[in-house]
């Protein structure tokens, strides 16, 4: 790229020296300005100068740039993804899809009286620091506040119902197309967007439930698979992070919704935490969430941090159930998969059975690597044991790979700590018989 001409040709205006400068060291000069990042983000402001200083700045921005984008569905944040600059929409990795929803909120009386109503009027003036003189001012703030929220409300459900985010998002796809980035996978997290700082305060000092409620990541889902399905875009991955605990049934129907109507298949990751309030939620990606993955071909389930065993009080609660999983439950039940892994699971001794359903027929790998096996009880009230674990590995004959490690009996100890890998059903026999032997010790 040259510099620009020293003399504008229609105004005869003289250009500024540094335009003149070549991109080699016009480079050299920018990246200088940004070595204080962190403290003072220089780039983006040089790069808003002109056009010109846009052209050298972005390719700056776009290498060192992680590639993940943090979209709400609403039309300024998915607007902006589909009018993306291809300098930058070419280095897109990941499309991380925020729920939004707004719940709108009920005036309350503020000159009501009565011993609770002043009080709460002095908790407000207390808390905000206001004069007894000007308490009538900042209510007639507050009532507006909630007035612009509702409005916001009313804006941002309107955008869903009609259908903006498919809109948006289809753009955004075709540009993605545009500039032959075919890599970027996309995850959809339960992450209500907060009220503006004060105002959550300010409500719950009058009596005023102000949590948002965003309770259908699935309808998310739905509006992102339409938009992959219309664009035809090969999308690499979707994850859906979300959670259980106080939230209604997730309503997941993930089978339906890609692997049988997408261009191409991605791979599917669902990642769970246990959530106890509206306000109490994880960052996205946080170590510790609960994750159950399937492979683009649907033939590998690798499931992490599951617990299929009794609660505290002795019920059959498993985190592994249809009410926290909706479809994708039912799904895995159904599925005979050809490889299988197991990662630090909780669960009864039937588990393999009961809880996975599953079965030997196409199944030719399992790893099972930390199993911590509780005690159990089946519907006619008999002790589960460890030889029920161990039965229904035996009773899998179409297997060719078997690994264990860190499988532990929580009343009894160690089944297989140390890392074993059979290949093949007579080794693998071979081994179980082995490993029955020296449990059944446990049960004389």
């Amino acid at each position: 790229m040259s510099a620009p001409s020293v003399v504008d040709g229609q105004t005869g205006a003289s250009t500024p020296p540094i335009l003149t400068l070549p991109v080699e060291i016009l480079s050299m000069i920018f990246r200088e300005c940004d070595d204080d990042w962190e403290n003072l983000p220089d780039l983006p402001n040089i790069r808003g100068t002109c056009k010109f200083f846009d052209s050298i700045v972005a390719p700056m921005l776009a290498a060192e740039w992680s590639g993940c984008l943090r979209i709400y569905l609403s039309r300024p944040s998915v607007k902006g993804l589909g009018t993306m600059s291809s300098t930058f929409a070419s280095q897109v990795k990941t499309i991380r899809l925020y729920t939004l929803r707004y719940n709108s909120v009920l005036k309350p009386d503020l000159f009501a009286r009565g011993r609770e109503h002043n009080k709460r009027r002095q908790d407000i003036c207390t808390e905000e620091r206001w004069s007894a003189s000007t308490c009538n001012s900042p209510r007639k703030k507050l009532l507006e506040d909630i007035d612009n929220h509702n409005e916001r409300v009313a804006r941002q459900n309107q955008y869903l119902v009609a259908g903006g985010p498919l809109a948006d998002l289809l753009q955004a796809l075709h540009s993605l197309k545009a500039c032959n980035n075919a890599d970027v996978s996309f995850e959809v997290f339960d992450s209500p967007r907060p009220y503006r700082s004060g105002v959550v305060e300010s409500m719950t000092i009058f009596g005023i439930d102000a949590s948002p409620q965003t309770h259908d990541t699935s309808s998310i889902v739905k509006i992102l698979a339409h938009a992959i399905n219309l664009s035809q875009y090969p999308v690499k991955a979707i994850t859906l992070e979300t959670s259980y605990g106080i939230r209604p049934t997730n309503k997941i129907q993930l089978e339906d919704m890609f692997w049988n109507r997408l261009p191409s298949v991605p791979e599917v990751y669902i990642k769970m935490q246990k959530r106890m309030s509206e306000a109490v939620l994880r960052e996205p990606s946080h170590p510790h969430l609960k994750v159950i993955s399937i492979s683009s071909e649907r033939n590998h389930l690798t499931m992490t941090d599951q617990s299929f065993r009794l609660d505290y009080t002795g019920r059959y609660d498993p985190q592994f159930s249809r009410p926290n999983y909706g479809a994708f439950y039912d799904f895995i039940r159904g599925k005979q998969f050809q490889k299988v892994t197991l990662n630090n699971v909780h669960a009864h001794h039937d588990f393999i059975g009961s809880g996975l359903n599953l079965r030997s027929e196409n199944l030719v790998c399992l790893e099972i690597c930390g199993v911590s096996l509780t005690k159990s009880f089946d519907e006619n009230g008999r002790l589960g044991t460890a030889l029920i674990f161990l039965g229904h590995l035996k009773s899998m004959s179409t297997l060719q790979s078997l690994t264990l490690s860190g499988i532990v009996d929580g009343d009894h100890g160690d089944i297989q700590q140390d890392e074993v890998i059979w290949n093949g059903q007579e080794e693998i026999q071979m081994g179980l018989d082995v490993l029955i032997r020296k449990v059944k010790i446990w049960y004389i």
